[in-house]
C-alpha cells in the first residue's frame, strides 16, 4: 500500500513526539535515536511550511505539457491517460522550472481530454503533496502549415471589382515600383530616367499592380476519417493520437496549399464535400487564413456519407486542389466532371501507409479494397491528371508536382 504525503504528515509527528517524550521519561539512549529519523521525515514532510507540489498544464495546440515545479522537487512523476492515448508514465528529473514535457499528439481537430496526473519527490524520495489529477478540456487543435514551393498561378486570374487595388505585382495600369529586368519579365515598359540614373547592363523596367487576381479552390473530402490501423476502421476502436489519420493530412496539406497560395495574393476558398455548409468564398488575407484554418479544424465526418448529385459550384477558371483518400469511386465521378467543366485540377491522396494486421478477413478485404483502388488511381494518372499521393511524396514531392504544372499548360479537360 502506498502513503500519500498527507496521509504520513497527519500521523509522523504525533509519533515523534510520542517516542521523544518515552525516550526523556525512561532515560532510553535508542529511542531517541529512534525519534530522530522521524523528526527529520516530519521537517520534510508538506505539512511543514515549505512543502513543495508540482502543478501541470495542458498546451495540446502546441503539444506540450507544462509543469510549474516547486524548488525542492528533485524527481517527477508523470502518468498520462486519453482515449486513443497509450497510458504512460514518465520519470523526470528536472534540471530547470518550469519544465516543458513534449507529446507525441499529431492529431488535429477536436481533441479527447487528456488526464495528467503528476507527482513530485524530493531528496529523500519522499512523495510530496501531488496537484491531483488535471482533466484537460476539450480543445481544438489547429493544422499547421509546412512550405510546400510556390503553386502556379491561375491561368485566367479573375477582374477586380470594387475601390480595393489589387496587392499582387502583374501586368495593370497602377504604378507599383520601378526595378531591374528579371528574367521572364516582359521588357516593354523599361524605365530609360531610372537606368540612366543608376546605369548598368540590365535595363530597368517600371512595375505595376496586376489588374486581376487568380482563384484557387481547396475541395477536401471529410466523408471518411481512417488511419493507419485496420482495427480502427470499423469505429469500434478509438483512433490513436500519435498517428495522423487521411482527414489529419488533408487537414494539413490544405492548410500549406492555402498558406502559399494567399502570400501569392491568390484568392482562396475551402468547400466540404461531406457537408456544403462548411464552406469559404474565395478571400485573401491573414484573417481569411485564420479562418480557413478554423473551417480546416472543425471539419470531420457527420453521419452516413452521401453521394452528391452534382459537382459544386466553382468560379470560373478557378484552379482546383482536391484532398481525398480515394477509397470509393464517387470522388472519381467528381474528378471527370470538374475537369470537363475546364478547371486544372490537382488531387492529392491523404490515405496513410497502411499496416498489415495479422487477421486474414481484415488482410483479404484490404486487398481486395487496394486493388479496387489501384485501379481507379492508374486510370487517373493515364488521364493525364496531376495525382501525388502524399505518403510516398510528402511536401518535396507536392511542392515538384506544383512547380512542373506551372510550367505546362493544361488541355485535357479545357473548353475550347
Amino acid at each position: 500500500m502506498r502513503l500519500r504525503s498527507r496521509q504520513v504528515s497527519s500521523w509522523i509527528w504525533p509519533t515523534a513526539i510520542l517516542v521523544l517524550v518515552a525516550g526523556f521519561l525512561l532515560g532510553r539512549v535508542e529511542l531517541l535515536v529512534l525519534a530522530a529519523p522521524l523528526v527529520i521525515a516530519g521537517l520534510a514532510s508538506p505539512a511543514w511550511p515549505n512543502h513543495q507540489q508540482v502543478a501541470p498544464s495542458v498546451d495540446l495546440a502546441k503539444r506540450q505539457i507544462n509543469l510549474t515545479i516547486g524548488p525542492g522537487v528533485r524527481l517527477v512523476r508523470l502518468r498520462l491517460a486519453s482515449e486513443g492515448f497509450r497510458p504512460t508514465t514518465v520519470l523526470l528529473s528536472p534540471q530547470s522550472k518550469p519544465w516543458t514535457y513534449a507529446l507525441d499528439w499529431r492529431r488535429t481537430g477536436l481533441t479527447n481530454p487528456l488526464v495528467v496526473d503528476a507527482d513530485g519527490f524530493d531528496d529523500l524520495l519522499v512523495q510530496q503533496t501531488p496537484a491531483g489529477a488535471l482533466i484537460s478540456d476539450t480543445e481544438l487543435v489547429l493544422p499547421n502549415w509546412q512550405p510546400i514551393g510556390h503553386p502556379p498561378l491561375a491561368i485566367q486570374p479573375r477582374g477586380l471589382t470594387g475601390p480595393a487595388p489589387s496587392r499582387r505585382a502583374g501586368d495593370g495600369f497602377d504604378f507599383r515600383d520601378s526595378h531591374r529586368l528579371e528574367i521572364g519579365e516582359s521588357g516593354r515598359r523599361i524605365a530609360w530616367r531610372s537606368w540612366a540614373r543608376n546605369g548598368g547592363d540590365v535595363p530597368w523596367v517600371i512595375g505595376t499592380q496586376a489588374s486581376g487576381e487568380p482563384v484557387a479552390m481547396l475541395l477536401i473530402d471529410s466523408r471518411d476519417e481512417v488511419g493507419p490501423d485496420l482495427h480502427t476502421w470499423s469505429g469500434l476502436r478509438p483512433l490513436r493520437v500519435d498517428e495522423p489519420t487521411s482527414l489529419d493530412i488533408a487537414r494539413g496539406v490544405s492548410a500549406s496549399l492555402a498558406h502559399a497560395l494567399l502570400a501569392q495574393s491568390s484568392r482562396v476558398g475551402l468547400i466540404d464535400l461531406a457537408s456544403g455548409r462548411r464552406s469559404l468564398s474565395p478571400s485573401t488575407g491573414r484573417r481569411h487564413y485564420q479562418r480557413l484554418v478554423q473551417s480546416l479544424a472543425i471539419t470531420r465526418p457527420v453521419g452516413p456519407a452521401t453521394a452528391r448529385l452534382r459537382p459544386p459550384q466553382l468560379p470560373t477558371d478557378a484552379d482546383v486542389y482536391l484532398l481525398s483518400s480515394l477509397l470509393d469511386a464517387t470522388t472519381v465521378d467528381l474528378i471527370t466532371s470538374l475537369r470537363q467543366a475546364g478547371h486544372r485540377l490537382v488531387v492529392i491522396d491523404c490515405l496513410p501507409d497502411i499496416r498489415p494486421v495479422p487477421e486474414l478477413n481484415l488482410e483479404v478485404a484490404w486487398r481486395l479494397l487496394r486493388a479496387e483502388r489501384g485501379q481507379r488511381l492508374h486510370r487517373l494518372r493515364q488521364s493525364g491528371l496531376t495525382l501525388v499521393h502524399w505518403s510516398d511524396a510528402g511536401s518535396e514531392g507536392l511542392a515538384r508536382a506544383l512547380d512542373l504544372l506551372g510550367h505546362v499548360r493544361p488541355s485535357i479537360g479545357r473548353r475550347p
